[in-house]
């Protein structure tokens, strides 16, 4: 950087020498921030290349276990009830991998702003019981009880119902997790206004206070040292129902259990039968005001 008088009758005051020097370490300081964000984002983008091939080579080993432990289950004889428990134990197994690797995709998705949500009607009953249906055989193999409270008047909603039906299944897996064995968890879902609100409740040890902030940040666990998740999953869920424009929330007291509220935009006549997409990073302003939706 270069300075100076057009006019050699002036010269420069210390003062002048202070603030150029000033301004070159400034934008000396701005183009080394700009070499170091560059680096940053080739980074991410190498690792989301690796994450989506990874990925990709899980899935078709690990689909084929799948389709040969439903063969292997369906010609099993039925007095060979030994072998028919391993079956049910690697097919759990193989669940939480496949809900891992969703995990680590949507939350590479998300941090790239790359996530979409195609919106359609769909049936709240449908989706929460397609997510419980899934995660039966693990709330059993714990001796949980999955209970749904759901009226017949329940609207659709303007939703992308896979995404949906992974929230509801990262709230529930979350629930079954901390849940003590023989408990019981309660999925239910109502009408607010132009909403419907959906919980997940369970009866557990409930989190302590000074973690309820923290609840849906990315790599929060419930315990310290916990292995049984990579920590994503509540932060997924959050993604995904902003995305539609919706909030979610959690009440919890300790020993006492927790519950987990989120929102869905009903489908009205005039958007039922259209899809629109809508970036994870759409935060709508029209959000549902509920009572009480607060920590606690």
């Amino acid at each position: 950087m270069t300075f100076g008088y057009a006019d050699n009758r002036r010269c420069i005051d210390p003062l002048h020498v202070l603030t150029v020097k000033e301004l070159a370490k400034r934008a000396g300081l701005a183009l080394s921030n700009a070499k170091l964000y560059e680096v940053a984002q080739s980074a991410v983008r190498s690792r989301n290349e690796v994450l989506g091939m990874v990925s990709h080579d899980l899935r078709l080993p690990l689909n084929t276990i799948v389709a040969t432990l439903s063969l292997l289950s369906d010609s099993m004889p039925e007095r060979r009830s030994d072998v028919r428990n391993w079956v049910e134990i690697i097919d759990r197994a193989t669940w939480q991998i496949q809900h891992l690797i969703e995990d680590l995709l949507d939350a590479s998705r998300m941090e790239s702003d790359e996530v979409t949500v195609e919106q359609h009607a769909a049936s709240v009953v449908t989706m929460i019981r397609d997510a419980c249906n899934t995660l039966e055989p693990v709330a059993a193999a714990r001796q949980i009880r999955l209970r749904t409270v759901l009226p017949d008047s329940l609207p659709a909603v303007n939703v992308d119902a896979a995404k949906v039906v992974r929230v509801i299944s990262n709230l529930v897996g979350n629930a079954i997790k901390f849940s003590d064995v023989g408990g019981t968890i309660e999925v239910c879902g109502e009408r607010r206004g132009d909403w419907v609100l959906i919980a997940v409740r369970d009866h557990g040890p409930g989190i302590p206070p000074d973690q309820l902030t923290h609840v849906f940040d990315r790599f929060w666990q419930g315990r310290e040292n916990d292995r049984r998740g990579a920590g994503l999953g509540l932060s997924i869920a959050r993604g995904i129902v902003e995305a539609h424009g919706g909030r979610i929330w959690v009440r919890s007291r300790e020993n006492e259990g927790s519950t987990f509220w989120f929102t869905l935009p009903i489908a009205d006549a005039a958007t039922s039968g259209e899809a629109r997409a809508a970036s994870v990073e759409r935060r709508s302003s029209s959000r549902p005001s509920v009572a009480g939706a607060s920590y606690e």
